[in-house]
């Protein structure tokens, strides 16, 4: 049964689409105590932004442990290897999960485009990655939700019920069918605090929204994948990373 949400609960909601979004962005190591102290920053508002229930006690601890993350954010950097080293042992990438070929990959992240395209968005040029990266897949919910919080003050019930809709297909056909459980293995395996903290309040945030929603969720095996061989005509699957995350 889906849940009724307000205005204010999808813009805190919202807000933590955005925050995770930004947290597993690829990025550099020069902007990473940029990116800690951000996160520190949007921790504290996530904190207050929940009136209730799971998703309050979720940002409560991601809050604070962001706040013992050491002020020396090279210190912190340990461990990033399992989403962002080359090769990741869990590349935050939806088709490298329970596709039994590079084929199923390609459709997968074609019908991701899609959705994108469909609400007049497209992944922007400094992204410069796939369409079907867990930050970009983020970042699109955190722009329904905005939308649909917007309809709701307007009064456009027909618009917020078509963005509604569009939450439920993306998270139980893209989204939450593989995020949750890549949370879950990050928040398990990452020696690196900020990324463990990060995931355990991901994987918190994820179920609340599959339960919000109305939705099931996913069962999708969060597993290393084995390196893939080049697809037919010599079109690698990275050759795809040529797409800011998503944008109109």
């Amino acid at each position: 049964m889906e849940r009724k949400s307000d205005p204010e609960d999808l813009r805190a909601r919202g807000l933590a689409y955005e925050f995770l979004s930004m947290a597993v962005a690829p990025h550099e190591g020069s902007v990473w105590s940029e990116r800690v102290a951000s996160a520190r920053a949007m921790a504290e508002v996530l904190a207050m932004s929940f009136p209730d229930g799971a998703a309050l006690g979720s940002a409560a601890e991601l809050r604070d442990a962001l706040a013992r993350l050491p002020e020396d954010a090279i210190e912190i950097q340990t461990g990033a290897s399992v989403v962002f080293g080359t090769p990741a042992p869990y590349p935050p990438y939806e088709g490298e999960y329970g596709m039994a070929h590079i084929f199923m990959k390609l459709q997968t992240i074609s019908d991701v485009a899609g959705f994108y395209r469909a609400w007049g968005l497209e992944v922007g040029p400094s992204f410069r990655d796939r369409p079907d990266h867990l930050s970009a897949e983020l970042e699109f919910m955190h722009f329904l939700l905005v939308k649909e919080a917007h309809a709701m003050v307007l009064g456009s019930d027909d618009l917020a019920d078509e963005t509604r809709r569009a939450e439920r297909i993306f998270i139980g056909e893209h989204l939450g069918t593989w995020a949750p459980g890549f949370f879950s293995t990050i928040a398990a395996a990452s020696a690196n605090p900020f990324h463990a903290a990060v995931a355990a309040f991901g994987r918190e945030f994820l179920g609340s929204e599959l339960t919000r929603l109305g939705v099931a969720p996913g069962a999708t095996e969060i597993t290393a994948p084995r390196p893939e061989a080049e697809a037919r005509d010599g079109c690698p699957i990275d050759s795809l990373r040529d797409g800011d995350r998503i944008r109109g």
